[in-house]
């Protein structure tokens, strides 16, 4: 239930509304997703929304910076950062790659 939350309200997710939703603390959802996923409340956000925005920027011809605003990032430096990370290259490889292979 705590990852379909995470995946349905990516967008304006918090720890905090997630247990108030659930009416659990938050350190004790945090400690659930850790000890089943292995990754922390945050890590599983920044990957819903990434995967979000890469889903954006394979399928639509929208600007990156209203993608990763779409997505949940207020900044666009992090968006790149972030993205880069998971995807190991910008958005805008990403999409040149995505529209490649179709």
């Amino acid at each position: 239930d705590f990852l379909k939350y995470i995946e349905d309200h990516y967008k304006d997710c918090s720890l905090s509304k997630m247990a108030e939703k659930f009416k659990y603390h938050p350190n004790y959802i945090s400690a659930i997703l850790k000890k089943a996923t292995g990754k922390s409340f945050v890590d599983l956000l920044q990957i819903q929304r990434l995967n979000k925005a890469a889903v954006y920027l394979a399928n639509s011809d929208s600007p990156i910076p209203e993608i990763a605003e779409e997505v949940g990032y207020s900044s666009l430096s992090f968006f790149y950062k972030k993205f880069n990370e998971i995807f190991h290259q910008t958005p805008k490889e990403y999409r040149e790659n995505a529209n490649k292979s179709l």
